[in-house]
């Protein structure tokens, strides 16, 4: 999907491609609702559904926005990093005891982002990556907020209103950036609708069977396939500072993920 993203966003406006991104998921996710023998849509947290769906909005709108400028990997990997704000949600939201190793993976975690950017490096560059880095952030608030809402509201139902809210609110810039797209774009749109979608579900399946901790680690293989596809498709490879940036953010989060695991009051599953 991020891939897809960044060659569709080099032509179609930031909410063209955020309203098509929710209105296929949406689409995909309808026989789910409609064969679920539940009333997925009964909550009474619809608040929390609703800063659920803005702060990924947001995310995703770093996403896209700093992909067309720097590196597919690098964007990837800082959009996905959530697990180095967790600390931070803690204090904030929790209002929980934030132990000296979770501090420390904080820290390493900046420390990667910092050989990433590459002071010496082009200003727009650096400015893109803060704006990834922001995705990340807002990215750790809607885990937050999936967490709170899987103790009273069903996965479907999660997911549901999130493609649902998230579509209704990007019909105004859908409307306000209209482009006619040709049939590339189009093609483009679609396949990142569908990925999406697809992303989406698999996660929901496996967080049925596994904790969040557990599948945690694993979400970073997104880096993996996000590196394998810039060398193919832009032959792109990172400097030796970019991957000792990479390794470090990747240990940070995983430090935070095994504090988390060994400690689960100090942050709610």
């Amino acid at each position: 999907m991020n891939a897809l993203s960044k060659a569709a966003i080099q032509t179609i406006p930031l909410g063209t491609l955020l309203f098509a991104q929710n209105l296929i998921a949406l689409i995909m996710f309808i026989p789910m609702a409609i064969m679920s023998k539940h009333n997925i849509f009964r909550t009474q947290r619809f608040s929390l559904h609703f800063l659920r769906a803005i702060t990924g909005l947001l995310s995703f709108s770093c996403l896209f926005i700093s992909i067309k400028y720097i590196p597919l990997l690098d964007a990837t990997l800082l959009v996905n990093s959530a697990p180095l704000f967790l600390p931070i949600i803690a204090i904030l939201w929790t209002k929980e005891h934030v132990t000296r190793l979770m501090w420390t993976s904080l820290i390493l975690g900046f420390i990667g982002v910092f050989f990433i950017i590459n002071p010496s490096g082009d200003l727009l560059q650096n400015y893109m990556v803060f704006i990834a880095l922001l995705g990340g952030l807002f990215a750790a608030i809607a885990f937050q907020s999936v967490r709170n809402l899987k103790t009273t509201d069903s996965v479907a139902g999660i997911i549901i209103y999130y493609f649902l809210i998230s579509t209704i609110f990007t019909i105004p810039m859908y409307i306000a950036q209209y482009k006619k797209v040709n049939l590339e774009e189009m093609e483009l749109l679609i396949g990142i609708g569908i990925f999406f979608g697809l992303g989406q579900l698999f996660l929901a399946q496996a967080y049925k069977y596994a904790s969040p901790t557990l599948l945690g680690p694993f979400n970073y293989s997104v880096v993996v396939f996000a590196g394998l596809i810039q060398w193919w498709v832009w032959h792109i490879i990172p400097t030796n500072w970019g991957f000792f940036g990479i390794a470090l953010i990747i240990f940070a989060g995983m430090l935070t993920l095994f504090q988390q695991k060994n400690n689960p009051k100090n942050l709610p599953h």
